[in-house]
């Protein structure tokens, strides 16, 4: 029994000694705090009443400033116009609302009711229409909705700051505003102050002025994003200050005063005790020496047996149980609270030394043994046999192995500083973060394994379906990689195969086109030469020979001008035009050309001249080619569109109309040469007017764009400027 004295004590000095030093650390603030006021629960409570404040009664929106200066960007009248659809949907849905209350006033001949209902209907009709007509009557309304928003705002503000004033009535603000001169107070410093935190200039010294951006206190619902809420108000400017008297400290903060006053003395007290505890403790161990201390007793049997897992498992139940290092509060400090945490953590020191001697004298002599029978050992091994693993895999997987025994080690000495609580919480991650962790980091090098086989798969056999997406975002962006050069080659193969028939149908459309008007001039030249037939026949076998003539002529000089500006070998004789006198121009010469055609001509062209450095001759070939592709292929009895316009120094011609034919899917092959939207090949032209004016737009570094919406076919065409 004499034989256990010298632990006991070994034991509960430790523990006073450990308690005592985190509890001075955790409060060693109050050293140098001499007064309440400086203490952090004082000072959280200031500030979370500056808080409150700022955001209760400083940041209450400038309702007139707001609304006078909002300014909506385009993107949102456009939003907010079309809330609830279109022009004609929202036309449509508000005489649906009315169709059947008027219906039934006119059955039941009331016609007052009727008449009112009417008005109301016109009324919100009217007002659809004024939406979409002027951007004015959609800001105002815009502006509406503000307004009734910061009333929202300034109301639950005004709550907030009545609940602020019940939470904290000993204090007392006055502050000014600087830009403005509005004051915020709710009441008059009266009698002695406790306590005075000032913001600006006073007669004798200069403090920091209270700055507040009000857009961190209040989010607008039209707000759409950051810029739209963001400088709604420039940092705003207080000086004044927040107080409290003494009546009001001693009314409402004595007890909290008390609290500090007592815990300052038990930190005195407590600091003697831990400087008689390390002495006595010295004196301990100078006297009985380290063997006494730590190995009192000879374990046999089940001590025997008990190692490092069962002095884990020990200090995880023990930590987690009795929180047996935590600090002490100061402010409910008893004996019976000191008693029971020193009682706690004596026990568990007194009957963790035999098993840390059992571990220590164990280690000594059979560490080979030891090492092996241990848990990571037994896993290591048993892992590495698995035939699916890499040396890339275990490598990771004892990187992994190592942070966890870092991350051990700084488990127990936060628990020594901050309570079992911390390493609970490591224990907690070990189990649901760094093992979820190392089982994905394996399946993500797995995956990545895969990954190298498969590209290995595609370089041998070619092709192969889509890899799936799997693993990490840089593994799933290489698997994408992968993806997109198995896309590419099909493309190119596509291409190809493509480009292929594309020639294909070019020899044939250009044998087709030549050897029409060939044939006939061989024709009618054999019938001359044959001199059969009437003069008047004759006459018009010349005729026919001479338009065939010019039509052959025409379709090769065609052909020669597009095979030269496709290869760029022609030069511009550039010049200042001004491109909307020119598209007048080419319009008023095709404009009886459309007429025929049974088409209607819409014209929308910029109102300022639009200069520039272009070769006027081949621009104005572009846009004839597109008004006579627009007369032979569109549709009769539809318009035609012709609009231009300027955007960010670039001229923009949209040209519309309404295919009489069938187009197809591969609308990009309509700019081919020999190409046409007539198959059949029954109207009149070469099949060469769009791809002139394609390259044409590309010799002056533009481009021209044809697209298909249902029939409508539109051709873009963007020239710089």
């Amino acid at each position: 029994m004499k034989k256990l004295v010298a632990p006991i004590l070994f034991s509960l000095l430790i523990s006073i000694i450990t308690i005592s030093t985190v509890t001075l650390w955790e409060n060693i603030s109050l050293v140098w705090k001499n007064d309440y006021s400086e203490s952090d629960v004082f000072q959280e409570n200031v500030n979370h009443f500056i808080d409150e404040l700022i955001s209760s009664t400083l940041t209450i929106p400038d309702k007139d400033l707001l609304v006078e200066n909002f300014s909506p960007s385009q993107e949102q009248i456009r939003e907010y116009r079309y809330r609830y659809g279109d022009l004609n949907a929202q036309l449509a849905n508000v005489k649906e609302q009315y169709e059947n209350q008027i219906a039934i006033a006119t059955e039941e001949k009331e016609e007052d009711t009727k008449q009112l209902l009417v008005e109301e209907r016109d009324k919100k009709l009217k007002a659809i229409k004024e939406n979409f007509s002027s951007d004015d009557v959609v800001i105002e309304k815009m502006k509406n909705e503000l307004s009734l928003e910061i009333d929202k705002i300034t109301k639950e503000k005004e709550y907030r700051r009545k609940d602020l004033l019940n939470q904290y009535p000993y204090f007392i603000y006055e502050f000014k505003e600087i830009d403005t001169g509005r004051v915020f107070s709710n009441g008059t410093k009266s009698g002695e102050l406790y306590y005075q935190k000032l913001y600006g200039s006073t007669k004798n010294t200069t403090y920091p002025l209270l700055l507040v951006n009000p857009n961190d206190y209040y989010w607008m619902e039209w707000a759409q994003n950051e810029n739209d809420y963001y400088n709604l108000e420039n940092t705003r400017k207080f000086e004044g200050s927040i107080s409290i008297s003494h009546s009001m400290m001693k009314d409402n903060l004595l007890p909290y005063y008390e609290e500090f006053r007592q815990s300052k003395t038990y930190f005195i007290l407590l600091s003697i005790t831990l400087f008689t505890s390390i002495i006595a403790l010295l004196i301990l161990v100078k006297k009985f020496g380290r063997h006494e201390l730590l190995y009192p007793i000879k374990t046999s049997g089940v001590f025997n047996k008990l190692d490092v897992k069962f002095l884990i498992f020990w200090l995880f139940a023990y930590l987690f149980f009795f929180n047996a290092f935590y600090p002490l509060e100061l402010l409910w400090l008893t004996p019976r609270s000191i008693s029971e945490k020193v009682l706690y953590s004596s026990l568990g020191l007194f009957f963790a030394l035999p098993i840390f001697r059992n571990i220590v004298e164990d280690t000594k002599h059979n560490f080979d043994r030891k090492v092996k029978d241990t848990y990571v050992y037994t896993l290591f091994y048993s892992l590495r046999s698995l035939p699916l693993w890499s040396l890339v895999e275990i490598k990771v997987f004892i990187v992994l192995f190592v942070f966890t025994c870092w991350g051990f080690g700084t488990a127990l000495l936060l628990a020594q500083s901050y309570g079992g609580e911390a390493f609970v919480v490591y224990l907690l991650c070990m189990a649901f973060i760094l093992l979820p962790t190392t089982i994905w980091v394996l399946y993500q090098l797995g995956v990545l394994r895969k990954l190298t086989k498969q590209t290995g798969v595609i370089i041998q056999q070619g092709v192969k379906d889509p890899i799936p997406l799997k693993g990490t975002k840089l593994i799933k962006e290489l698997t994408r990689n992968i993806n997109e050069l198995q896309n590419g080659i099909q493309t190119s193969k596509a291409n190809e195969q493509k480009s292929e028939r594309l020639k294909t149908e070019l020899i044939s459309n250009v044998s087709h086109d030549l050897r029409t008007p060939l044939t006939a001039i061989i024709t009618y030249t054999d019938l001359l030469k044959k001199g059969e037939g009437t003069e008047e026949e004759k006459a018009n076998y010349i005729s026919i020979l001479d338009r065939k003539s010019l039509r052959l002529k025409k379709l090769l000089d065609d052909l020669f001008e597009v095979t030269k500006m496709s290869s760029g070998n022609v030069e511009l004789q550039r010049e200042r035009v001004d491109l909307k006198q020119l598209i007048q121009q080419a319009v008023a010469e095709q404009e009886h050309a459309i007429k025929d055609a049974n088409l209607e001509l819409r014209v929308s062209l910029p109102l300022a001249e639009t200069f520039a450095y272009v070769d006027g001759q081949k621009i104005w070939r572009l846009v004839d080619n597109l008004l006579i592709n627009a007369t032979k292929y569109a549709l009769g009895n539809t318009r035609v569109y012709v609009k231009a316009t300027v955007e960010r120094q670039e001229f923009i011609l949209t040209m519309k109309n309404v295919s009489s034919h069938e187009l197809g899917e591969n609308i990009d092959e309509l700019v081919q040469r020999f190409k046409r939207g007539d198959t059949s090949r029954h109207t009149e032209g070469s099949g060469l007017g769009l791809a002139i004016a394609q390259s044409i737009a590309e010799l002056h570094d533009g481009s021209l764009d044809v697209t298909l919406d249902g029939d409508l076919f539109t051709v873009t065409v963007r020239l710089p400027l």
